[in-house]
């Protein structure tokens, strides 16, 4: 994984989840991570413009 240095706008505790599921699950845990992560940001964002539109 990259260094907290080289990702400075990366929560540390972030790179450390991702690093658990890296060590746990390998590189699929890792897919599964990121298809996870990019459904629930969408959903999300949906929300938070839903709610920009209604006020």
């Amino acid at each position: 994984m990259a260094t907290p240095e080289a990702t400075p706008a990366v929560d540390p505790e972030i790179i450390d989840m991702v690093d658990q599921v890296r060590n746990r699950y390998g590189a699929h845990g890792l897919r599964q991570l990121i298809e996870l992560a990019t459904a629930e940001a969408e959903d999300t964002e949906s929300a938070l413009a839903a709610l920009a539109e209604a006020n």
